[in-house]
């Protein structure tokens, strides 16, 4: 069903912005293609698989990676996961100029959106209103990337 959402939204989008000078604002409202939080890293490959096979069949596309870490997390945290999971997707034959990965700051718990966009519009929105602040978040130093047990 998602993907069936995603190609009439990338063929509404691809028509209407063929030149992005036109409408350089342009933005849509497409929900996210999927979320996840803090999963062992098989399951997150799963995931990602899934994502590089959608990819392929609308190759213009962009995956947005924006990866939140948790209310107790790893310094730069955020970043490792990011970059993680676009080597992996490099490795599934994503090209890295299709990719980009966002530090979206602090949640609750760790958490991973992944929107596959059109090309030329917008990148997607963060809310970083909603986010934890510096102050609630317990920093590790030293640490590395961890499955901390939390529920999928």
């Amino acid at each position: 069903m998602k993907l069936i959402l995603f190609n009439a939204l990338f063929l509404l989008v691809a028509h209407s912005c063929q030149d992005p000078s036109q409408n350089p604002a342009l933005k849509i409202a497409d929900p996210k293609f999927d979320e996840w939080h803090d999963l062992v890293f098989s399951d997150e490959k799963s995931r990602l698989d899934n994502i590089s096979i959608v990819w392929r069949e609308q190759p213009r596309s962009v995956i947005y990676l924006i990866v939140y870490a948790g209310k107790s997390a790893c310094v730069g945290e955020a970043k490792a996961r990011g970059i993680r999971a676009k080597n992996y997707l490099i490795k599934r034959y994503v090209p890295a100029n299709n990719i980009v990965w966002i530090d979206g700051g602090w949640k609750d718990e760790v958490t991973t959106e992944v929107w596959l966009w059109p090309p030329g519009v917008e990148k997607p929105s963060i809310f970083p209103e909603f986010n934890l602040k510096a102050s609630e978040v317990k920093l590790e130093k030293g640490c590395k990337i961890k499955y901390r047990g939390a529920t999928k």
